[in-house]
């Protein structure tokens, strides 16, 4: 885990990304923001804040590994006694490790105590009235809002779910439906977010309407899922009713 880089003027190259990973250790969602809290190391947790509509919502589980960046301007630094940013940031203490010259400012490389990852940060640090150097002392906070998911590649399951699902349909020259599982129910500003467990493939579906969805539809509940080239719909399972069109979100 570290740093990305992207060349700058003169010949320098600055980090511009933090780049680190860990496991979902809790997914807290709302109407219109949802809480990830993310184990990154041995005993640190870095919290995103994500907006919960459909666009940025990347149908994370808990006990899933995810990948995060940081921008090395959202990375802030203070002396001890100095809390930068605000009450509900990230913040740990950590101590500075490498301090580099830059044409417009410092990067500085610091570490989280008792981690082995490193952030790095182009941002002075409050409170010192001197140039940084190694193993100076520092508060490191980030906002919650600045951190950014890293959508993973698709795994195994959800190739194997694409080529059963039309790879099916060109046989059969018809519209099949493939029997998934609700795991979690909840409403979205844009109507209602399902999280579905389809064999071994985890797809989120949100269904567009400001009417109410079947009880049936409950955590737990089986339901029919047809994917198509170009639309996809969902009912509930065994029942002869009319399926609702939805968009689906691959993790």
């Amino acid at each position: 885990m570290g740093a990305k880089v992207s060349a700058d003027v003169g010949g320098w190259a600055l980090p511009t990304w933090n780049v680190v990973s860990g496991l979902v250790e809790s997914i807290h969602q709302g109407l219109t923001r949802t809480g990830i809290h993310v184990r990154i190391g041995q005993h640190t947790t870095v919290r995103l804040r994500l907006p919960s509509d459909i666009g940025s919502l990347h149908d994370v589980r808990i006990g899933q590994r995810v990948t995060a960046k940081i921008a090395t301007d959202a990375v802030l630094l203070g002396v001890p006694g100095i809390r930068p940013g605000k009450e509900r940031w990230n913040r740990w203490a950590g101590r500075i490790v490498l301090v580099e010259p830059g044409p417009s400012a410092n990067v500085i490389t610091t570490k989280v105590h008792g981690e082995s990852w490193t952030l790095k940060s182009v941002e002075p640090v409050l409170g010192l009235e001197r140039r940084p150097c190694a193993w100076d002392i520092v508060t490191i906070a980030v906002d919650p809002a600045r951190v950014r998911l890293v959508r993973q590649a698709s795994d195994d399951g959800m190739r194997q779910f694409h080529r059963m699902a039309f790879s099916t349909q060109a046989l059969t020259g018809g519209r099949v439906w493939l029997k998934g599982r609700v795991q979690t129910l909840r409403q979205v500003p844009t109507g209602w977010l399902l999280s579905l467990e389809i064999g071994s493939a985890h797809v989120s579906a949100l269904v567009s309407t400001e009417a109410g969805i079947p009880w049936s539809w409950m955590p737990g509940a089986e339901v029919d899922v047809h994917v198509g080239q170009w639309e996809a719909w969902v009912k509930p399972y065994g029942l002869d009713t009319a399926p609702m069109q939805c968009r689906l979100l691959y993790g």
